[in-house]
């Protein structure tokens, strides 16, 4: 006996958060939503490798590495903001 499927459309899926896209040219940072679609979680990418000072605040404000994605991912967007601006 086949299992029963629930058809589903694209209406089903849930819209992306209405988080802008926001870079600094200067420092090379990239605060994006998440590419996976989960709400509250931002997307940081850096030009090059940060420094560890940086890799350990990431951390201690609950930021994690992404291997498949490269980049570094979290909900705390008010830092991720405050990367960009500096």
């Amino acid at each position: 006996m086949s299992p029963n499927w629930t058809q589903l459309t694209e209406d089903a899926i849930p819209a992306a958060p209405a988080v802008p896209a926001t870079s600094a040219g200067t420092g090379g940072v990239t605060v994006s939503p998440s590419s996976t679609g989960r709400e509250g979680v931002v997307e940081i990418r850096f030009a090059s490798r940060p420094g560890d000072g940086t890799l350990s605040d990431l951390k201690a404000h609950g930021f994690r590495w992404a291997r498949g994605n490269r980049c570094w991912y979290g909900s705390d967007t008010a830092y991720a903001e405050t990367l960009v601006s500096a």
